[in-house]
């Protein structure tokens, strides 16, 4: 952190964790009762959640600038 009279600078660094990812998806509509939909409605849910399982950590990145008067 930088600080004189009138301005002030600070950074902060680190690292966010989300967990295990959760998909749900949902239909309405003349396919919602359709069985060979519903099959691959799950299996895109299954593919989604086994790309998205390896981003579990997230840099984060803060800056901030203030002036006093």
């Amino acid at each position: 952190m930088f600080s004189d009279k009138q301005w002030s600078f600070n950074a902060r660094l680190g690292v966010m964790f989300v967990g295990s990812v959760e998909a749900e998806l949902s239909s309405t509509g003349l396919l919602a009762s359709d069985p060979n939909f519903l099959i691959e409605l799950n299996r895109e849910v299954n593919s989604l959640e086994s790309d998205l399982d390896g981003y579990k950590y997230y840099p984060v990145v803060s800056l901030g600038f203030s002036r006093n008067f």
